[in-house]
């Protein structure tokens, strides 16, 4: 099943625009294998994300670089996409 597919399970929030967080939340955790590889993904965001500007060069865009380290860290690319879409 992809993240697309998963995402139209997701109830709308009954009091507000948007989805149900506490659905799309559970729903993001099982797309990508539980809780523990959810905080995975969220602790490899941070640390993409602190990294500072090479000596050489230009850094590439923070997504492009957070989709690259999750996928050398055995994700799949709509992994780190769904968790780009959540955070």
């Amino acid at each position: 099943m992809t993240w697309a597919q998963v995402l139209k399970t997701v109830p709308a929030n009954p009091f507000s625009s948007g989805l149900d967080e506490q659905a799309l939340t559970d729903a993001f955790e099982g797309f990508v294998g539980g809780p523990s590889q959810g905080f995975r993904l969220m602790r490899l965001y941070t640390a993409v994300s602190r990294q500072g500007k090479p000596f050489y060069g230009k850094l590439a865009p923070l997504r492009q670089r957070f989709i690259e380290a999750a996928k050398r860290d055995g994700f799949t690319e709509e992994q780190a996409k769904a968790y780009l879409s959540v955070a």
